[in-house]
């Protein structure tokens, strides 16, 4: 987790729409509450499957900048540079593959561990599919 928090969303653009924040003006904003020039993209709120917000406290919920609608909390590890991070908890319940289900109630606040170690694949969680490196 960053110093100064994150806020992240997992998204897909639907079957046959575009999706250009490049070329189109539309899904172009800048961050209205300072003066700067930087531009960014819009995310309509029906792409997005999931989203998690983080601060460096529980006093940063304050602060949000992720609609509730898409994550009703915040997740946090207390402290900076403390080689500290999160992690998403998991159910009781497992895939087929034996691969955990994580718990998404769409609330960062209840679905992280906070303070954990990071590494890779935590829960026994295998390497996705997608990921051809060997």
């Amino acid at each position: 987790m960053s110093v100064f928090g994150g806020a992240y969303v997992i998204f897909r653009v639907p079957a046959g729409e575009a999706y250009d924040p490049v070329n189109n003006p539309a899904l172009k904003t800048r961050n209205l509450a300072s003066t700067s020039t930087s531009v960014f993209a819009k995310i309509p709120i029906r792409y997005v499957l999931d989203a998690v917000e983080a601060g460096h406290n529980a006093n940063m919920i304050a602060a949000k900048r992720v609609p509730s609608v898409l994550d009703a909390g915040m997740t946090y590890v207390g402290a900076t540079y403390n080689s500290l991070g999160v992690a998403r908890k998991v159910s009781d319940l497992k895939n087929d593959d034996g691969t955990p289900i994580y718990i998404d109630t769409n609330n960062s606040t209840e679905d992280f561990e906070r303070g954990v170690t990071p590494q890779f694949r935590r829960h026994g969680a295998k390497m996705p599919e997608w990921n051809h490196s060997k």
